[in-house]
């Protein structure tokens, strides 16, 4: 009679041994593809950061010609106001030229009026066509 325990606890023991070993593959298999999704989120992510490192190179870029536009615009800002500068100057020089001339122009005048001389007429010709 020892021999039908003795015989269900084998069985029960192959029966765990059986379900451990089933579980162990089934385990194994979700292990292997858990892992198979670390390493694609892994490739995921470190693409991601590739192109983050791109896009920071051509933001740096963009930003280097943006300084450079910034002096571009300030040469052309300082070449305006120096140009700007030069014009009231000269349209001073000129006004005051301009009045020289006609002061001297007047006092010439004055003089051709205290001249004795008498006024000598102009006749202009016209062709007949």
């Amino acid at each position: 009679m020892t021999e039908k325990p003795l015989k269900i606890v084998l069985y029960i023991i192959l029966g765990v041994c059986v379900l451990s070993f089933v579980m162990t593959i089934f385990g194994n298999s979700a292990l292997r593809g858990a892992r198979e999704d670390i390493k694609a989120a892994k490739r995921s992510a470190d693409s991601a950061i590739t192109e983050l490192k791109k896009s920071q190179d051509r933001v740096d870029s963009i930003n280097a010609d943006m300084d450079v536009l910034k002096q571009y615009a300030s040469n052309i800002r300082k070449f305006v106001e120096l140009s700007d500068q030069q014009k009231v100057l000269e349209e001073t020089r000129s006004a005051a030229e301009k009045k020289r001339l006609k002061d001297h122009i007047d006092s010439l005048r004055n003089e051709i009026k205290k001249d004795s001389l008498p006024v000598i007429e102009v006749s202009v010709f016209k062709p007949r066509k």
